[in-house]
């Protein structure tokens, strides 16, 4: 494995609200088909910031859809671990950063119809 000191490890998690439990909620990981990443995950050096939105398709069951990130749950390496052993300079594993997601309506939201939608034409 290429030293991945300075990337990142991103697990998902889809926030679902309950329908048989009222105000309670169902968690879903998201299972990504990334380089590197055979446990579901994606490696990479900006993760997703708090409020950006993404399109993610899980490859275990075919489902996508754009999401929303509403909290993310980091797991640093730290010195003299197994992960970052005393006297190395880096690590030898990426930091873990695990995102809870809600689901969004995508990038485009509320767009008025166009004269091509109204049936109009475009002069």
């Amino acid at each position: 494995m290429s030293n991945t000191a300075s990337m990142i490890k991103c697990w998902f998690v889809v926030r679902h609200p309950s329908t048989t439990h009222p105000g309670t909620y169902r968690y879903q990981r998201i299972w990504l088909n990334a380089p590197g990443a055979s446990d579901g995950g994606m490696l990479t050096m900006h993760p997703p910031a708090m409020g950006d939105t993404l399109f993610l398709a899980d490859q275990t069951t075919g489902v996508a859809g754009s999401y929303r990130v509403i909290a993310r749950d980091w797991s640093p390496n730290e010195y003299g671990s197994s992960n970052w052993p005393l006297g190395e300079s880096l690590p030898k594993q990426p930091a873990l950063l695990q995102l809870l997601l809600e689901t969004a309506e995508g990038f485009f939201q509320n767009e008025e119809p166009s004269d091509e939608d109204q049936g109009g034409s475009a002069a």
